[in-house]
């Protein structure tokens, strides 16, 4: 549609913490575009094994251009390499076909 032209979000930066068998993963998420009200309706979390890990924080909904928001994955698995090597991406999405972004980067370990 039309508000979704403008449309544009960005995971900032990945932080995780915590054990192999139960981290947390918080995932700082902008939007990066020019549109208002703007729904983060999904995100998902991957270990290099490929299980995937929901947040229970989405939807986001009233997600202005310019606001950011910490997005947190609980009782997240890696295997025994732990982080950042367990760790393979975060994919974010939005009620606006098309408009998601990919984390796949090094991710801050504590």
């Amino acid at each position: 549609t039309v508000e979704c032209t403008s449309a544009s979000v960005s995971i900032q930066d990945v932080f995780i913490s915590g054990s192999s068998s139960s981290s947390t993963v918080r995932a700082i998420v902008k939007n990066s575009g020019y549109t208002d009200d703007l729904i983060v309706q999904d995100a998902q979390v991957f270990n290099k094994t490929g299980s995937n890990f929901s947040t229970s924080d989405t939807p986001v909904t009233n997600f202005d251009r310019g606001n950011i928001v910490t997005l947190t994955f609980s009782n997240v698995s890696f295997s025994s390499a732990s982080c950042p090597n367990a760790f393979s991406k975060v994919i974010v999405t939005t009620n606006c076909g098309g408009i998601s972004n990919v984390f796949d980067g090094t991710p801050k370990c504590s």
